[in-house]
């Protein structure tokens, strides 16, 4: 806050600093599931779960519900650091339409409490779930007694009923994002809904990224693992960590993650012109002026993010 006004949600970076970005983050080698485009005209948008959610499977294998255990809230889980849940635009250049009441930087829009979340303009398509199932950890793995809780604590809800769902290899640390590739009504406004706040894309934007991570680089660990508790019948019951029985081989790069590990160690750069967004390691400078301190210190720093997306059960046992 300054001069009694809020800062700006819909953040432009200059064109200079997106080819940077674009620039600095190789495109990723094509999966099978890469290769199934849209048909001719039709627009598609990727949605990157990225962190800590849940795929409880719908009946009739309609679809999942996906839900974001509550990081925010952690009075029961006092050895797991917070996890900030929200949605990333990318890139970061784009002017997004919103309405946004919690904290957003950077094209970065951040949940400050319990929102069920609904997406508008996709338009209705068989869901596929090929590459997707059994390539993510099955909760009733970890405790054969998992199960939802007809009221759990999460801070994002949603359903996932459509498009094309896939799990890919997201670091070099294990980490598994999973990428909904779904298609736009064509003449349609995409918009993201958490309640009364909203953020609606224009049509350069491809990818945006659903996430639940901590910004604690030191803390992350695969004892945030047990933050899928807040989701189950029996919280104080303990979760075994496990890999998927058939984690994925294929390798998709985020663009730019606020919170996560980049690939590759950027390279010695010669010193950037005075001014400039970046740093001579390819980095976003730290944020200064109007954003709290502890604001910029959790959008500043990128942890080896280990923990992913579950699945609750198998979709035969739903």
């Amino acid at each position: 806050m300054k001069n009694g006004k809020k800062p700006r949600t819909d953040i432009i970076i200059d064109e200079a600093l997106s080819a940077a970005i674009n620039a600095a983050v190789p495109p990723p080698m094509p999966s099978k599931v890469d290769e199934k485009r849209a048909p001719s005209g039709e627009r598609e948008l990727d949605i990157l779960f990225y962190g800590l959610m849940c795929f409880d499977p719908l009946p009739r294998g309609s679809g999942y519900r996906v839900l974001f255990p509550n990081g925010l809230d952690l009075t029961e889980l006092t050895d797991i650091p917070v996890h900030s849940a929200g949605l990333w635009i990318r890139g970061r250049d784009a002017r997004v339409t919103s309405r946004w009441s919690g904290f957003a930087l950077r094209n970065d829009f951040f949940v400050s409490g319990k929102q069920q979340l609904t997406i508008s303009g996709l338009a209705k398509t068989p869901l596929d779930t090929t590459e997707f199932e059994g390539r993510v950890t099955n909760l009733q793995d970890c405790d054969p007694a998992f199960e939802v809780s007809d009221e759990p604590d999460a801070v994002i809800d949603m359903i996932v009923d459509r498009g094309t769902l896939s799990a890919h290899v997201g670091n070099d640390q294990g980490m598994i994002v999973v990428k909904w590739t779904v298609q736009v009504e064509r003449g349609a406004p995409v918009r993201f809904a958490f309640g009364s706040d909203f953020v609606e894309l224009p049509e350069s934007v491809t990818q945006v990224v659903l996430a639940n991570v901590s910004p604690k680089p030191v803390l992350e660990s695969v004892r945030d693992f047990q933050l899928f508790r807040k989701l189950a019948t029996a919280p104080d019951r303990p979760l075994k960590y496990k890999l998927p029985n058939n984690p994925p081989t294929n390798r998709l790069e985020v663009k730019e993650p606020t919170f996560g590990l980049l690939h590759a160690a950027a390279a010695p750069e010669p010193a950037t012109e005075p001014g400039s967004e970046r740093t001579p390691g390819n980095r976003l400078r730290d944020i200064v002026g109007v954003v709290p301190q502890a604001a910029q210190d959790a959008v500043a720093l990128t942890p080896d993010v280990v923990c992913s997306a579950v699945v609750s059960r198998s979709r035969d046992a739903a």
